[in-house]
């Protein structure tokens, strides 16, 4: 059995991962605990609009009660969290996938910030994950390069 030595750089994903993983799988608690209405539930809402707004008419409901991050950081957060598992099980993509989720994600963003398209909930979601795996692997790539530069 091999065992793998921890750097910084490798204690710093672990917990980037597991901090994009919690704030998914909040997200997707805390309408639970409004619906059963959970007291604590008001004060993970006001946590949440921290990071994001979450008009409640972008926002993915569950049981009729809406989730705390819109669809497209819902997204984000959950491309971050992929890529990031992706990275840390050492599974390689080609860097044109990752370019061609950027150029969809980020164009999805300003075709709809221009109101040349006005995307439903489930495109937004898909934007938001293909914006949060490119800018998570740019972010690993540019490591790379700085790194080989030094």
């Amino acid at each position: 059995m091999r065992v793998e030595k921890l750097t910084l750089k490798k204690i710093f994903i672990i917990i980037l991962t597991a901090f994009s993983f919690l704030i998914v799988l909040g997200a997707l608690c805390v309408p639970l605990l409004a619906y059963y209405h959970v007291g604590i539930s008001d004060g993970f809402y006001v946590l949440y609009h921290k990071l994001c707004v979450g008009s409640s008419s972008r926002c993915f409901s569950i049981n009729g009660c809406a989730m705390p991050l819109c669809a497209r950081c819902l997204g984000l957060y959950t491309g971050m969290f992929l890529t990031l598992m992706l990275y840390l099980e050492q599974i390689k993509i080609n860097k044109n996938i990752y370019y061609l989720m950027g150029i969809l994600g980020i164009g999805e963003i300003l075709l709809e910030y221009f109101n040349l398209i006005f995307p439903n909930i489930w495109i937004t979601l898909s934007g938001g994950i293909f914006t949060g795996v490119f800018l998570i692997a740019m972010f690993l790539r540019l490591e790379i390069k700085f790194k080989r530069d030094y």
